[in-house]
């Protein structure tokens, strides 16, 4: 109960998105699948198989007004 309580914690102090803190449509893609890669990098070093976690994993990207730019960038992450 204390790592989730502690993980609330954090993330009530430090849970901003990263396009809501001021990046652009690029650094938003980009951070994010970084982290993605990171966390599951960061898993399989601790010694967890891929396969036990990896279907848990979620992330969301935020829709500004530019639909071009929203759309280049969902086709972006799709392919990706």
């Amino acid at each position: 109960m204390r790592v989730v309580t502690d993980t609330f914690a954090y993330c009530a102090d430090s849970g901003y998105h990263i396009r809501e803190a001021g990046s652009t449509a690029v650094q938003e893609l980009a951070f994010t699948l970084a982290d993605g890669i990171a966390y599951v990098s960061a898993a399989i070093d601790a010694g967890l198989e891929v396969d036990d976690f990896a279907g848990r994993l979620s992330f969301f990207f935020n829709a500004h007004n530019n639909l071009f730019e929203e759309v280049a960038k969902f086709r972006a992450a799709r392919r990706m």
